[in-house]
């Protein structure tokens, strides 16, 4: 609920209820907000934001904002969006999909510490192996596809830097790229 005034396009009182889902279970603390859910645990600092975020006894995680004008009811709606990222990944996870692509030298790559760090081998012809820590929590693991494997990981922020970070780091340099397309891209 927004009720603002007309003149100076501030609004009184700004209102923002996220819903908590039965199978998880949040706690906060000092601005630190916590969810337990099925997949895994999240927990987010909201220090940064001038909003007070407590929670209300119909299950909910109710965000408030006092005289608050354009730019701070902005991160209101950004802190809501981060809490339902958080629900969405304690309950059923993220998970991006990367295609291994290759011309002429089969890039092949071994998984190890329980699918934390994931080891390249033979990129571009090069005999030297690259080794890939996963960020957080994600981890990587084999797709039944042949060379795909899948980044997973209940916090979404964990999931996708990882998967940016290994596709980022897998770019033809110094070679045309409308003829070297080996590499590891994101596919879905």
């Amino acid at each position: 609920a927004v009720v603002s005034t007309q003149s100076t396009g501030m609004s009184i009182k700004t209102t923002k209820l996220i819903p908590i889902p039965e199978e998880c279970k949040a706690s906060l603390k000092k601005k630190v907000l916590t969810i337990e859910g099925p997949m895994g645990t999240n927990k987010y600092d909201f220090s940064h934001i001038m909003c007070i975020i407590d929670l209300t006894m119909q299950n909910e995680i109710r965000l408030r904002l006092w005289k608050g004008d354009r730019s701070s009811r902005s991160k209101l709606n950004t802190a809501s969006s981060q809490i339902k990222n958080m629900i969405k990944g304690s309950i059923s996870g993220f998970n991006y999909k990367l295609r291994v692509v290759y011309k002429h030298f089969p890039i092949s790559f071994t998984i190890s510490d329980d699918g934390k760090t994931l080891s390249v081998l033979n990129y571009l012809g090069q005999k030297n192996k690259r080794d890939f820590t996963m960020r957080g929590s994600s981890k990587v693991e084999m797709d039944v596809e042949r060379d795909t494997i899948n980044v997973i990981g209940c916090n979404l922020e964990d999931v996708a830097q990882s998967a940016g970070t290994l596709q980022n780091q897998f770019k033809p340099r110094g070679f045309d790229f409308r003829v070297f397309l080996d590499g590891i891209y994101i596919s879905s």
